[in-house]
C-alpha cells in the first residue's frame, strides 16, 4: 500500500513551552496537501512536531509504528522546513535514508526555496518543492511511481550528475479551485479552539524583511468571499468552532472581496462568528473598519515596526508614525484591538530610533492593559528577503549563521550603528526592569519631547478604544 507521511518539524530546540501553547494550530501547509492527495487515493500520516513539541526519539518511534502498520516503506516523506529547524531537519533525513533507504525525501517551505541549491549539494534530500506543493505533489508521486520523469515535474530542484537542475516554476493561479485543508487527518481538537485560515497567497508589499512575495509570488491571488465563509461554516459544523484568525499579512488587500465577506456574515442571522485579521496600516479605511467591527471582528494586526519614519521608508512599509498613530486611533474607535508589532536593530536603525521603538511598545502596553496589545522581535536577514540578499550594501554586518538562532529574538548582525551586545542588553534591561529602563532613557530631552507626544496620542486612542468596548482601565483613568 502506497503511503506518503508529511511532517511538520518543531520550530527550534529553544523553543518555549508557552510558545508551543500560544501558536498550537493545524499545520494548514500539510493539510492542503493531504487533501490533494487523498483525493488521489494516496494513504497520508501527518506528523506534528511543532505544535506537540515532540522530539526526535518521537519522531523514529512514530515512523516505525507507521511502518509496522502499513507492512511497508512510506513512498514519500516530505518535510516542511523552515530556517529556524533547518539544520535539525537533517538529523531526521539520515534517520529516514538510513531506514528506508528507497523512500524518497522532498523538503518544501521558504527555507527550502530559499537554500534549494544548498541542502541539495548535501545529497540528503532528493527533492526541493520551489512552488505550492498542492499543485505538484501528484507529479512527484508519479515521478516516484515510475509513471512521469523527473524533468516533467513543475516547480522542483532536484541534482543530477552533482548539477543542481531547477525545473519551471509556476503558481496556482486561482487559488478557489483547492480543496479545503485535511482537518479530518488530525485530531482537530488536539489544537486551539480558533478557526486558523489563510485566504490568500503572495503579497502586494515589499518589505525588506519579508519572504512572502519570493516564496508565494508577488501577485496577489485570494478566496472568494464565499470559499471564506464556506469553510468557516464547515469549521463551524463539524469542530464546533465559532472564534476565527485569519493569518494572511493582507487581508484586506481586495476591498470588494472584504465588503462582500463583512455582508455574508451579516446576512447570515444564526452564526454569532467572532474573528481578528491582519492588514497594512495602507490598506485600512473607514468603510471597511466599519464592516469589519459591525462583524464582530475583534482584533486587527498591524506591522507598525518602527517608530521613525526614515526606518520606515528604507523599510520599504509605505507607512510614517503618523500613519501608524492613525490607524491605532481609527481600529480602537470601533473598539477593535490594534495588535501591534515592531521589529528592533533594522539596517537603518541607531540607538535613538531603537530608543523610540521601544517607548512606543512600552506606551501601547502600559495603555492598552490588560490586553497589551504590542510585541517587539530583533530583524532577521532570513533566506529570500532583501535583507539577506543585500546584507553588504544595506551595511549589515551579519555575526550568526547558525539557522537555528534565525528566531526574531536573538540578534544576528550589526551595523556601524549598533552591536549585537547593545541589542541583548537593551532587550535585557527591557524585559528585567522595564520602567527604570524607561525612566532613564527620559533623561535625555529629544527622547522625553518623543514620549510625551506619544503619551498622549496613544493614551487618547486607548480611552476610546474602552469606551466603545464598554470597559474602564485604570491607567487611562488616572
Amino acid at each position: 500500500m502506497a503511503w506518503i507521511v508529511l511532517i511538520q518539524l518543531n520550530s527550534t530546540t529553544m523553543v518555549s513551552e508557552a510558545s508551543t501553547t500560544r501558536y498550537k494550530f493545524p499545520p494548514l501547509g500539510l493539510l492542503y496537501i493531504s487533501s490533494v492527495l487523498r483525493l488521489h487515493d494516496y494513504d497520508v500520516e501527518i506528523i506534528d512536531l511543532l505544535s506537540f513539541g515532540k522530539n526526535y526519539s518521537f519522531f523514529k518511534k512514530k515512523l516505525k509504528q507507521l511502518e509496522k502498520k502499513y507492512k511497508t516503506p512510506p513512498q514519500i516523506v516530505g518535510f516542511s522546513v523552515f530556517t529556524e529547524n533547518a539544520t535539525d531537519a537533517f538529523y531526521f533525513t539520515d534517520y529516514v535514508r538510513n531506514v528506508f533507504p528507497k523512500t524518497l525525501i522532498v523538503f518544501g517551505g521558504a527555507h527550502a526555496k530559499a537554500e534549494y541549491e544548498s541542502i541539495l549539494l548535501t545529497k540528503k534530500v532528493d527533492i526541493v518543492d520551489m512552488a505550492e506543493g498542492e499543485g505538484n505533489i501528484i507529479e512527484i508521486c508519479k515521478y516516484k511511481e515510475g509513471l512521469l520523469p523527473v524533468e516533467k515535474i513543475r516547480g522542483i530542484a532536484y541534482l543530477n550528475n552533482n548539477k543542481v537542475i531547477v525545473n519551471e516554476n509556476y503558481y496556482i493561479e486561482d487559488i478557489n479551485i483547492l480543496p479545503f485543508p485535511d482537518f479530518f487527518n488530525i485530531r482537530y481538537s488536539s489544537y486551539r479552539d480558533v478557526g486558523i485560515i489563510v485566504t490568500s497567497r503572495g503579497c502586494p508589499g515589499e518589505c525588506i524583511f519579508c519572504a512572502s512575495r519570493a516564496f508565494s509570488g508577488s501577485k496577489y491571488r485570494a478566496y472568494s468571499a464565499e470559499r471564506i465563509f464556506s469553510e468557516m461554516i464547515f469549521l463551524n459544523e463539524n469542530f464546533g468552532v465559532i472564534d476565527f484568525g485569519f493569518m494572511d499579512d493582507t487581508f484586506t488587500a481586495l476591498k470588494k472581496r472584504t465588503l462582500k465577506f463583512t455582508e455574508l456574515l451579516l446576512n447570515d442571522k444564526d452564526k454569532h462568528f467572532t474573528y481578528s485579521i491582519k492588514s497594512r496600516v495602507d490598506l485600512l479605511n473607514i468603510q471597511t473598519l466599519n464592516c469589519l467591527k459591525d462583524t464582530n471582528c475583534d482584533s486587527i494586526h498591524i506591522g507598525v515596526e518602527s517608530a521613525d519614519d526614515e526606518v520606515l521608508k528604507k523599510m520599504k512599509k509605505r507607512t510614517s508614525l503618523e500613519k501608524n498613530l492613525w490607524a491605532i486611533e481609527k481600529i480602537s474607535e470601533y473598539g477593535m484591538t490594534p495588535e501591534c508589532s515592531f521589529i528592533i536593530g533594522n539596517p537603518d536603525d541607531t540607538k535613538e530610533t531603537i530608543y523610540k521603538t521601544i517607548i512606543f511598545v512600552y506606551l501601547l502596553n502600559k495603555h492598552y492593559k490588560p490586553y497589551k496589545p504590542a510585541t517587539f522581535g530583533v530583524s532577521t536577514p532570513y533566506p529570500g528577503t532583501e535583507l539577506a540578499k543585500k546584507s553588504s550594501a544595506l551595511g549589515m554586518k551579519i555575526k550568526i549563521c547558525d539557522w537555528r538562532r534565525y528566531d526574531c529574538t536573538q540578534p544576528i548582525f550589526e551595523t556601524n550603528n549598533f552591536t549585537i551586545d547593545f541589542l541583548r542588553e537593551i532587550m535585557w534591561k527591557y524585559e528585567t526592569e522595564k520602567d527604570d529602563f524607561i525612566n532613564n532613557l527620559l533623561k535625555d530631552d529629544e527622547i522625553r519631547l518623543f514620549y510625551s507626544y506619544l503619551d498622549k496620542r496613544i493614551k487618547m486612542s486607548a480611552r476610546k478604544y474602552y469606551d466603545n468596548r464598554g470597559e474602564s482601565n485604570a491607567t487611562i483613568e488616572a
